[in-house]
């Protein structure tokens, strides 16, 4: 560990509230989440704390504070932030809580402290998939229904990995499915339809909801390996696609109408880079972008943007007639033109 944490001589992080002190160690425990939600490691019951309200990582020997879209927001002193290097000393305000942050060398002398870690999932577990980015009365509505079962895609695979057991989940929304392996303490495959790997995972983290069940898989049975990151970056990554995937879904046309090329098209295919062209060749091959996004093995977040890039420079256009309801929906299982 490096900066902060070597310097210090640290490698545990306390997270002190108004009436408990919560020990994590950094080494084997990057990513502390806060919130009001029972699969929170640092839970706050308060109606002024958002069901997964923030998060504390600690990355290359630093610690950042990120705010998960959170209603009444995430304070690091007076000041209101989205994402905050924080310190020792430093103290964060939650809702109505406050938390003082401090760094210590574990010394295995720390009765009063509580070492705080996710529970294990079972290889028959089930419940809710819920979003981290629910907001106001929906939000309170979330926490006040949830069960302990009821997880974010975060914890469902930072659950995962923590039973030894190989597990498989299935994930539902509608008529979509979504199937994700692990073992060995990593998460080593995804499928979503034909995508697979990181790309397939990525797009539960833009779920609003859904059903997850967990099944054992048989050791002798050989697991596809299509995943390599660390479950701290698949999580890192997987928010972050989550988030945008979403918006950029709002701002186009519906995913299956079909993009045609435009008699009128004002820049020659020279002008456009390389990705666009290939995005470009895809479109024309596949005419939809539902299609387009199926075809390749680019995340979707980056196809998305260069299909917005190549729209705003007049070179397609949607083909009318498509319901516009489905606008904004994310891998519909059907869609057809309107009446």
């Amino acid at each position: 560990m490096t900066d902060q944490l070597s310097d210090a001589g640290a490698n545990t992080l306390l997270l002190t509230t108004e009436r408990q002190v919560f020990a994590f160690n950094l080494m084997e425990k990057s990513r502390v989440t806060i919130g009001r939600h029972a699969s929170n490691d640092l839970q706050l019951e308060s109606r002024t704390v958002s069901n997964f309200h923030a998060e504390i990582v600690c990355e290359e020997g630093e610690l950042t504070l990120r705010d998960l879209g959170s209603t009444n927001g995430s304070y690091v002193g007076r000041r209101r932030v989205d994402v905050q290097a924080i310190h020792k000393g430093d103290e964060v305000r939650v809702g109505n809580h406050l938390i003082a942050v401090d760094l210590k060398p574990a010394d295995g002398n720390q009765p009063a402290l509580r070492s705080v870690a996710g529970p294990m999932i079972d290889a028959d577990g089930r419940g809710k998939l819920i979003s981290t980015r629910a907001r106001g009365t929906d939000a309170m509505q979330t926490a006040l229904g949830a069960s302990i079962n009821d997880l974010t895609a975060t914890d469902l695979i930072t659950r995962m990995v923590t039973n030894p057991q190989a597990l498989r989940a299935l994930v539902r929304r509608d008529r979509e499915v979504a199937r994700i392996w692990s073992a060995d303490s990593k998460i080593v495959h995804a499928e979503f339809g034909k995508v697979v790997g990181e790309k397939a995972l990525y797009r539960v983290f833009a779920w609003p909801d859904g059903d997850y069940e967990i099944e054992g898989v048989d050791p002798n049975d050989p697991l596809p390996q299509t995943i390599s990151l660390p479950v701290d970056a698949l999580v890192m990554e997987g928010m972050a696609h989550g988030a945008e995937l979403g918006k950029l879904v709002a701002r186009l046309p519906p995913m299956q109408a079909p993009l045609r090329l435009k008699e009128d098209c004002p820049l020659p295919i020279t002008s456009h880079s390389p990705a666009e062209i290939e995005v470009f060749r895809s479109i024309i091959q596949h005419e939809t972008i539902a299609a387009t996004l199926e075809s390749t093995t680019v995340a979707d977040v980056r196809v998305l943007r260069l299909i917005e890039s190549l729209l705003e420079k007049g070179v397609f256009e949607a083909e009318a007639g498509f319901d516009e309801e489905l606008k904004g929906t994310l891998f519909p299982a059907r869609a057809g033109r309107t009446a």
